[in-house]
């Protein structure tokens, strides 16, 4: 009687350990499809050389830990409807941000304005990406 109740128990910690383990290869999984699917890169504009006129941009270096953050911020801003444009309002685009052929572009983390390359529009939206992009190309 007392051997039964413990194989019933060998059991299901058994069970349980197996369950464990897959939750964990899944998440573990996924998480590192994030990271081979994510094609975010971070720019900031300089001024060229001998001419206040002509500018370019330059990538700065990210962690791709830092990459998944802001993935999350960008996408964020890319899903934003018509009612967060502004109007009348324009950037100088100190820094941007591209995945794929969409970008964001942005002066500042202060006035909260980004501009959309795909709407071609302008949108107030407060985030985290812009302090971080900062951060990260001074």
């Amino acid at each position: 009687m007392q051997e039964k109740k413990e194989i019933k128990i060998a059991i299901i910690v058994g069970a349980i350990m197996i369950t464990v383990c897959l939750i964990a290869f899944i998440f573990q999984k996924s998480s590192t499809e994030d990271i081979e699917k994510l094609d975010l890169k971070i720019y900031k504009l300089y001024e060229v050389e001998g001419s206040e006129d002509e500018h370019v941009y330059k990538q700065c270096n990210a962690s791709t830990d830092d990459l998944l953050a802001m993935n999350k911020e960008f996408k964020k801003i890319m899903n934003l409807s018509t009612s967060r444009q502004v109007t009348g309002k324009s950037i100088m685009g100190s820094y941007k941000v591209i995945s794929n052929n969409q970008y964001v572009a942005f002066d500042n983390a202060k006035d909260n304005l980004a501009f959309r390359g795909d709407t071609m529009s302008m949108y107030e939206v407060p985030s985290t990406l812009y302090e971080k992009v900062i951060e990260l190309c001074n």
